[in-house]
This record gives C-alpha cells, sequence and structure tokens, in this order.
C-alpha cells in the first residue's frame, strides 16, 4: 500500500498494486470495483491496468486505527463494539450482496479505521470475487484453519474475520467476554458446519438483539438505584456493606455494556456508592478516551468529577486517597492521559501533577512496581522538560543534563511491553528528538557520542522487530527512521 498526492490540488490518494490474475481481474470485475460506493468503503477513485499488474487507486482515509487503538492497550466498551459490529456486518453484506459476492478476505482490526461516527473498511485489494481462483492473502491467525490452501473464496471468511475481530476488541483489558457474546463469536469460528452462522445478516440480527437487551439492562439498573435511594432500607453493617458491594460490581459490568449517556450516569451512581474503589473512576476514564483525546471540556468533566461529594461534604479523590492502592493507580492512569491525549494548552504539566500525586502513596501501598516506577519517571522528565522550555526561551538551563540522560535511560528501561508498541514507538523518537536538540548540552555533561550512538543503534534494532500490523506503526516507525537520518548526517558533518 503507497499514500500518493495529487500535487495540483493537495488530495492524498491510496494506492494498492496487485499482481494481475486474469481468472480474478477481468473487464467485468474491474467495472464492478469503480461502482462499489457504501460509507463504510474508502471510494475507489479508479483501477489502472498494466501488462502484469493492477493499480487500485482509493481515497486516503483519515481516522483511528482500531489495531493501533488496541495496539496500545485501549479498552473499548461493550456498547462500542456492538455499535461497530453492526457496522461493520452492514459493510460485509454489502459486499456480499454483489453480483458476484465480493469477499474482503482479510477482516482484522488494523483493516479498521474509526472515522467519527463510522467504523471504514480499509484495504480492498485483499479482496475476492466469491469462487474466484485469484491470488489468496489474509492474516494467518484470522484464517480458519479448517480450510484448505486450494478452498475457493467464501464468505465464510469474513465470519469467521468477524469473529475474531469481535474477540480481539472485547479482550483487550478484559478478564472475561461476556456469556451471550461468547456464544455469537463461537458460532462465527465454529469449525462445525452445522453450528457456524451462514450469512453476515445473521451475525448482525444477532448483534442487534444484543444491543436492545443490553439497552433495556442499562435502563433497569438506574431505576433499580433510584427504587434503592428512595427506599432509605436500613440493613446490618455488614450485609449492607456486602450489598454495597454487590450493587457496586453490577453496576460497573452494565455500564461497560451501555450506551455511552447511560454508561456515564450508571459509572457516576457507582462511584457515589463507593468512592474509595478505583474501578469506577478508571472506567470513566476510559469512556472519556474512547476517541483517544482528553479535551478541555471533558479535562473540566473528570475534575468536577473528583471534586463532587458524594454527600458527606467530602470530596470523592480524598475518599479514594484512603486506599493508596487505588489512589496510586487513579491518578497514574490520569497523569498518563494528559501526557498522551490532552489536547489544550498544559498536559504535561497537569500530568506531572498527577505523578506527584500518585508518589504520595508509600511504596509498599502502591502495589504495581512497574507503574510505580514508571510514575516516578514520567514525573522527573515532565519536570526537566517545563524546565527546558524555559531555558530553550532564556538560553539558560537549570537542569543537569546528565541527570536528565539517566532518567531517559530508565524509562527506556521499562519500554518493551507487550501491547504497548506504540507506547514504546513515541518514547523512542521522543528519545531521539531530545539527542537531537540537546547534542551539544548532553556532550558538555559527559556524554559521549559513542554513547548517543549506541541508544540510537539499539533503538533501531529493536525497532525493526515491531511488527508492522497497521498504518499508523508504519507511519511511526518511519518518522523515527526519518530522525535517525537526520542525527547520522549530523554527526557526519561534524566528523568532516
Amino acid at each position: 500500500m503507497y499514500l500518493a498526492v495529487q500535487e495540483r490540488i493537495y488530495k492524498f490518494y491510496a494506492v494498492k498494486i496487485l499482481e494481475k490474475r486474469e481468472e480474478f481481474f477481468s473487464k467485468e470485475s474491474m467495472e464492478l470495483w469503480k461502482r462499489l460506493s457504501h460509507p463504510g468503503l474508502p471510494e475507489i477513485v479508479d483501477v489502472l491496468e498494466e501488462e502484469t499488474r493492477i493499480c487500485m487507486v482509493m481515497e486516503y482515509v483519515e481516522g483511528k486505527n482500531l489495531g493501533e487503538l488496541l495496539g496500545t492497550g485501549c479498552r473499548l466498551s461493550y456498547r462500542q463494539v456492538l455499535g461497530w459490529g453492526i457496522q461493520i456486518c452492514e459493510i460485509l453484506e454489502y459486499l456480499h450482496g454483489q453480483n458476484p459476492p465480493i469477499v474482503f478476505g482479510d477482516l482484522k482490526p488494523s483493516n479498521l479505521v474509526w472515522q467519527k461516527e463510522r467504523i471504514i473498511l480499509v484495504d480492498l485489494g485483499s479482496a475476492l470475487m466469491q469462487n474466484s481462483r485469484g491470488r489468496k492473502s489474509g492474516t494467518k491467525e484470522y484464517q480458519p484453519d479448517w480450510r484448505g490452501k486450494e478452498d475457493l473464496p467464501d464468505v465464510e471468511l469474513d465470519i469467521y474475520g468477524l469473529g475474531k475481530t469481535l474477540k480481539c476488541m472485547l479482550t483487550v483489558g478484559r478478564s472475561r467476554i461476556p456469556g451471550q457474546m461468547q456464544k455469537m463469536i463461537g458460532r462465527c469460528i465454529s469449525g462445525s458446519r452445522e453450528e457456524r452462522f451462514f450469512t453476515v445478516s445473521q451475525c448482525r440480527t444477532h448483534l442487534e438483539r444484543l444491543q436492545c437487551r443490553r439497552y433495556f439492562l442499562g435502563i433497569m439498573a438506574v431505576l433499580a438505584v433510584c427504587v434503592i435511594s428512595a427506599a432509605g432500607r436500613t440493613l446490618q453493617m455488614e450485609e449492607q456493606s456486602r450489598d454495597t458491594e454487590l450493587l457496586y460490581r453490577d453496576l460497573v459490568r452494565t455500564a461497560g455494556e451501555s450506551r455511552e449517556g447511560e454508561q456515564k450516569q450508571l459509572l457516576v451512581e457507582a462511584i457515589r456508592l463507593d468512592p474509595a474503589c478505583e474501578t469506577g473512576y478508571l472506567d470513566y476514564l476510559d469512556s472519556l478516551l474512547e476517541d483517544s483525546v482528553l479535551s478541555e471540556e471533558e479535562d473540566e468533566e473528570l475534575c468536577a468529577l473528583l471534586a463532587d461529594s458524594s454527600g458527606d461534604g467530602v470530596i470523592r479523590e480524598d475518599h479514594l486517597r484512603t486506599n493508596g492502592s487505588s489512589y496510586g493507580i487513579t491518578a497514574c492512569r490520569i497523569g498518563m492521559a494528559y501526557w498522551y491525549f490532552y489536547q489544550g494548552e498544559g498536559g504535561k504539566r497537569y500530568a506531572v501533577n498527577w505523578f506527584r500525586k500518585a508518589l504520595e502513596v508509600p511504596e509498599e501501598e502502591f502495589g504495581d512496581e512497574l507503574g510505580r516506577r514508571r510514575c516516578r519517571i514520567y514525573e522527573k522528565i515532565g519536570s526537566y522538560r517545563i524546565r527546558l522550555e524555559h531555558g530553550d526561551k532564556t538560553g539558560e538551563y537549570s537542569i543537569s543534563f546528565r541527570e536528565y540522560w539517566e532518567d531517559l535511560m530508565e524509562l527506556s528501561d521499562t519500554l518493551e511491553k507487550p501491547g504497548e508498541e506504540m507506547v514504546t514507538l513515541y518514547c523512542w523518537q521522543e528519545l531521539i528528538c531530545q539527542i537531537l536538540h540537546y547534542r551539544m548540552e548532553f556532550e558538555y555533561a559527559g556524554i559521549t557520542g559513542e554513547q548517543m550512538r549506541g541508544v540510537t543503534e539499539n533503538i533501531r534494532k529493536k525497532m525493526e522487530k515491531i511488527e508492522e500490523e497497521n498504518r499508523s506503526i508504519r507511519d511511526r516507525k518511519e518518522q523515527i527512521r526519518e530522525y535517525l537520518k537526520l542525527l547520522e548526517e549530523e554527526w557526519i558533518q561534524e566528523a568532516e
């Protein structure tokens, strides 16, 4: 896949180059490709035919790549997974409804882009006409193992890919998948033909039923909270504590399976019941970060949630402080949200403040050794960054560049955690940029050019081991390569 630009109007296009096979790329099939039109598919601008290749020119789709989102550990709400699953089914129904039917053949998170309110299915170059004998492609873990190499493309490929994709969307950040959804996924990927769904329409109908059921449960849970609050029943202390815990868990669980409006309302009810437990706060934060953006409005919303009281005159943040582990984990997660996702000014300052709050929790109470270590390093680097910004303006730096270097190295040692590829690449890019910008200051502090070259070469080698599962990872790696090339050119010029 290539990114092309029409220079006259500065418009971007995605170009897929495919090996030409006449049994797939007939004149009729190419005309069919050009006529495809669906809001969940990129527009195919043109299909260019050469002697041995086909160039498919498509609309360049901007948005959040789902594979990238899941790669950063982002937890999707159950409501969101159901909604996106239904949209994916609608796209596949459109493709399967063509004459002849089109089998996408490589359905997976990295081929899905979240654009505003829609899911877009990209990389149409992997698709085949049903029962055609064209080239076979697809990611192994998203292909059914019961199919042989000579089997012709069939809609069951897309049904299987749908099941595996839904499973991937639901397992990130969760220990289990809800029972009814687990059964639905099982029918998508079952090796038994009798148990499998035969059409994508069946899958969509099943998802729509689950969506309606969860919506009803959300309303009933809110009504249950209101009834319990109004009744004012008096229970024994032990029974009340047990019932409160059970109700809290039920509210949090139901919130994860509800629509956005009800989801936040249910989480606020859960926090009101037990303001010292971190789960409600973390799920609320996840709901704010569903689009990987923390806006200024969402910042105010989060601050209001923490500053509100639960009816006893004590603000919720102070309640949370009474549970050291819960407060440390929550403060650290909020700090990371401001560090990476805040869109207003002063994100790093806000992040540092939350990291400092997390570090107020004694080490023995924190419960997450690696998390606390990262928190401490981010706090120090954030403090450096604030002072460096002042130094860049005045030309006078009030930090020890040797200590700054040592902290950057320590942060690098905490990276390469499975599932955090994008976070690792962001940190590597930041480290290389700091070397590029403050190379002379580091050398004055006693850090040799050989040491810096060793670090950048180590990053280069480790980076090549990260699989390019989606366009975002590929683009980030390409940016890092450009920075490495620029740094190498400056070192060569100095040597001359």
